[in-house]
């Protein structure tokens, strides 16, 4: 099975390794504790079978003053770099390059973080469309 993924963002390469099972289940509990009410509330109803999909519903406002209301900095720049730790940009560590490599680009940088939690979770995003539960429809 091939463990890696590879995918150009504004004319930059980039290299992923798919996480552990432990890394993914300790990653994705923290991005639930960032963002569920959020993820939540913009899920519903919407086409989630890609995440990419998924958070053009989302109110990105409500997780930023989430992020910022109960969230140190420290707590989100090493979440960021932990899922960017198995990632490389044209064959070079994006963590030990991430100062230089997102300087100026912060839009950049989270379609980076955006496309690795993509590429790690695709099977949980495709497999929840399948088993949300149907609307009812107004009798």
């Amino acid at each position: 099975m091939d463990l890696t993924r590879n995918t150009t963002i504004n004319n930059t390469e980039y290299e992923t390794s798919i996480f552990t099972g432990t890394k993914s289940l300790r990653i994705f509990t923290r991005l639930v504790k960032v963002c569920s009410s959020s993820i939540g509330n913009g899920l519903k109803g919407a086409d989630v079978s890609s995440l990419t999909d998924a958070f053009k519903n989302i109110e990105i406002g409500d997780i930023i003053s989430k992020l910022s209301d109960n969230f140190e900095p420290v707590f989100i720049d090493k979440l960021i770099k932990e899922i960017l730790e198995n990632t490389t940009c044209n064959n070079t560590q994006v963590v030990k390059n991430f100062d230089i490599l997102f300087q100026g680009k912060l839009l950049h940088m989270f379609k980076v973080v955006l496309w690795v939690l993509e590429e790690n979770y695709a099977d949980f995003f495709e497999g929840i469309s399948q088993i949300q539960p149907e609307e009812k429809e107004a009798e």
